[in-house]
């Protein structure tokens, strides 16, 4: 879908800007080199995981990214992301499962707010500490656990109303109005809070947890205070007030006095050691030594190439040989054709992609409508069509007389598309729509031959076809996938119809003969639809009782449609009906088995 690979180049991690697109509409084998890489993405997630598709995008926008003011935030996120759809990965099914996935979590992001996983991470790894309060983490577990402010973990001195529990384990809320005797029970219940909060601080570690105590203002107040303490003098129903003094019960002696009767008493478990000495500003731990031993030599067998290939990704990077004979150095100008121009009409200013999709997609709107002929007027609803279409794929009409111009133009560009008579197959507009099937996708099952075999039996025909040398080097494993515009049946057989909107010149001459030849080989057409026709072939041997190709493959026929006059098939027109001996070997091919019957040479016209 174009619209969907011209958004993801717009992305920040693309980093496409809009001048960038608008040339990218105008050149064919750019674009055709954006829809191979992220076929190939695909094809690495499909056959690796989400993670190794990733990787290699992070790697190549990291440089611009982080050049970014916020770049190592963006990077950050990025990274994060991936390992979150990674794990996704291990708990959904197939690419549909992870999208839908990261849909859920898009659309109601709260859902997984207080997981440890979705929180916001800090842009550096280096000196990495995950910081969070006593609240946040209960029910959570890490390794090794530092309680810095263990005398803070206090009982705040209570206010009215006084809030507490009766040795039933009632709770009461006492406005006081009288008296305060239940003030020293609402401070018993502060201590007790208190006392949770520091339960929960001691026992989040797995392996080790580091928590201080010391003489230090407050710490009378505090729960570990009433832990270690409780017997020395401390008042359960009185807590200090702010800027309170210490009381003689605690002082460092006590204090290492009763660290030391706990650590006693719970013999490995608990060690007492003064504190460090404060590190050296910009100190760094030594690395560590590299683990020991040789490298593994037991690794599972190398995976067999499997690929989803499509002519777009197939023909990336490559060209096709001058055609034999097209324009020859002995060729005298009388011989040429006068150059005729096209009607004026058919000049259109819109090119690339994205026109040429906008004028698919009105034609698959117009053949079940109905479309004037193109001598007839055209009507708002025509406008309205071309002008939806067209505006979707992101082109600019203009205003006033000049779009009303060029919508008169699209209009009749595909009036002469639905009225030109074809070879064998007359005016699409007269098709019935039991006799036509708009983008017929497919799916080739490839079987491992050499793209370098395919290469030598297309030359072996007349279709001298070059490929990448990465390419060629390839093997055809996996499945061939594509989008017919159009299959046809008439009169019992059946034809491959494709659109272009290529400018191949000003004048009729460019859209006729050799012109029309040079101008297939050179988009490497002839591929294209030799590949459909395989495809079509296929399909039609599975579901057409008594299938004879001979009898019911008619060929392909390619129209250039600013070269078509809606009258005659003389001029935009490329026809080709290969044998079916021929598109036998090919699907062998293919499928990598022995081919069937001769085959003999190709016919077109």
């Amino acid at each position: 879908r174009p619209e969907t690979v011209r958004a993801a180049l717009a992305t920040p991690l693309f980093g496409w800007r809009m001048a960038d697109l608008v040339a990218l509409d105008e050149d064919e084998t750019g674009w055709h080199r954006q829809v191979a890489r992220f076929q190939a993405a695909h094809e690495t997630w499909r056959t690796r995981s989400v993670l190794a598709m990733l990787e290699p995008v992070f790697q190549e926008a990291a440089p611009r990214v982080l050049s970014l003011e916020d770049g190592e935030r963006r990077m950050t996120n990025y990274l994060q992301l991936a390992e979150l759809l990674a794990q996704a990965e291990t708990e959904t099914f197939g690419f549909a499962g992870l999208i839908r996935w990261l849909a859920e979590q898009i659309a109601d992001p709260r859902a997984d707010a207080d997981a440890e996983t979705q929180q916001l991470r800090l842009e550096s790894d280096d000196e990495l500490v995950r910081i969070a309060t006593v609240h946040r983490v209960k029910g959570l577990q890490y390794p090794i656990v530092f309680v810095p402010f263990t005398p803070s973990l206090d009982a705040r001195a209570p206010t009215r109303p006084w809030i507490y529990h009766d040795d039933a384990g009632r709770a009461w809320l006492d406005f006081a109005l009288a008296d305060d005797r239940h003030k020293a029970d609402a401070a018993l219940e502060a201590r007790a809070e208190a006392l949770r909060l520091l339960y929960v601080a001691l026992t989040r570690a797995e392996q080790a947890c580091y928590f201080a105590w010391g003489a230090i203002k407050g710490a009378q107040n505090s729960a570990l205070a009433w832990l270690l303490h409780a017997g020395q003098g401390i008042e359960p129903g009185n807590i200090a007030g702010p800027g309170s003094k210490l009381p003689d019960w605690l002082t460092e002696g006590a204090v290492h006095a009763a660290l030391t009767r706990w650590a006693e008493a719970a013999g490995d478990a608990v060690r007492v050691t003064a504190p460090p000495a404060p590190l050296a500003e910009g100190f760094r731990a030594a690395p560590g030594e590299p683990p020991a031993g040789a490298a593994r030599t037991d690794l599972p067998a190398r995976r067999e190439d499997w690929s989803v290939f499509s002519f777009s990704r197939l023909v990336a990077g490559g060209s096709h040989h001058p055609l034999p004979g097209g324009g020859a150095e002995d060729e005298s100008v009388d011989e040429l054709p006068e150059a005729v121009p096209l009607p004026a009409l058919a000049t259109i200013p819109l090119m690339g992609p994205a026109f040429g999709t906008a004028v698919h997609q009105i034609l698959e709107d117009a053949m079940p409508a109905g479309w004037p002929a193109p001598g007839d007027r055209f009507g708002d609803e025509q406008r309205a069509t071309a002008a939806r279409r067209l505006h979707g794929a992101g082109l600019v009409l203009g205003e006033g007389n000049a779009r009303t111009a060029l919508l008169d133009n699209v209009c009749r560009l595909v009036a002469r598309t639905l009225h030109t008579p074809l070879p064998d197959i007359g005016p699409l507009a007269a098709l019935p729509g039991d006799r036509r099937q708009m983008e017929m996708e497919f799916f080739l099952a490839l079987g491992g031959e050499p793209i370098e075999a395919l290469l030598a039996l297309l030359d072996a025909h007349g279709y001298a076809v070059t490929l990448a040398p990465e390419r060629a080097a390839q093997t055809l494993s996996g499945l061939m996938q594509g989008f017919i515009d159009l299959t046809v049946e008439a009169d019992g057989r059946y034809w491959v119809v494709d659109y272009k909107t290529n400018v191949l010149g000003p004048n009729v001459a460019d859209y006729q003969g050799d012109a029309l030849a040079r101008a297939v080989r050179h988009g490497h057409y002839d591929l294209q639809y030799l590949i459909y026709l395989v495809a079509l072939h296929r399909h039609l041997g599975r579901t057409l009782p008594d299938y004879d190709p001979a009898a019911h493959l008619g060929g392909a026929q390619y129209l250039f449609l600013r070269g078509l006059d809606g009258t005659t098939a003389d001029t935009g027109v490329y026809v080709d009906s290969p044998s079916p001996d021929f598109i036998a070997a090919l699907d062998a091919l293919f499928a990598n088995r022995p081919p069937v019957g001769a085959i003999s040479r190709s016919r077109s016209r």
